[in-house]
């Protein structure tokens, strides 16, 4: 008869014992008492579980590099880790937790979290210019109309610096203004 006792103190009666979820609460004393009847023996073993960070970041990031984008990793369970980013090109710094991108040289970045006890966990984002903010034109206007939206404007992004082609057509297709430029002009 093989009789358990948990650090919580629930008791189980198994020749084995596995703990189906390691995580802190875990850590403790375990005893075990081998008994055939006449006899038992007692054996214990002191479980100490290391504390193993976690890692959380979005998968990717959208940017249209107008505003700084700052990688800002959420760390879960052990906070006290270093930091290493890879590749550390295009990055503010490669050994902190919030590097800033310095401008897009990379497509994904991964990181790896260490505590002291070399437990570790890992991530990769990857950073996709956003192609929707780098020109703002609306899509519908109505000529000569009282109401404001009489006029055709483009508004470009702070990554916008020329616009080589513009096509503008009536809600049948047909073109009202089309023009391209052959070259920039500073």
């Amino acid at each position: 008869k093989y009789t358990w006792t948990q650090p919580n103190n629930t008791i189980t009666q198994d020749s084995s014992f596995i703990l189906p979820n390691v995580g802190n609460e875990a850590s403790g004393y375990y005893e075990m008492i081998a008994s055939n009847g006449a006899c038992s023996d007692t054996v214990g073993i002191d479980v100490v579980v290391l504390p193993t960070p976690r890692l959380s970041i979005p998968e990717v990031i959208l940017t249209d590099f107008c505003t700084p984008v700052v990688l800002s990793p959420h760390i879960y369970d052990d906070t006290n880790v270093s930091y290493q980013w890879t590749p550390q090109l295009g990055l503010s710094c490669n050994d902190c937790p919030n590097p800033q991108i310095q401008s897009l040289v990379q497509s994904s970045y991964q990181l790896k979290v260490e505590n002291e006890f070399l437990c570790s966990d890992s991530t990769k984002v990857d950073i996709i210019l956003d192609k929707e903010k780098l020109v703002f034109a609306p899509n519908i206007m109505q000529p000569s109309s009282a109401s404001g939206n009489d006029h055709f404007f483009i508004t470009p992004g702070c990554v916008t610096q020329f616009i080589h082609d513009i096509d503008i057509n009536d809600r049948w297709g047909n073109s009202v203004f089309s023009s391209h430029a052959d070259t920039v002009d500073d």
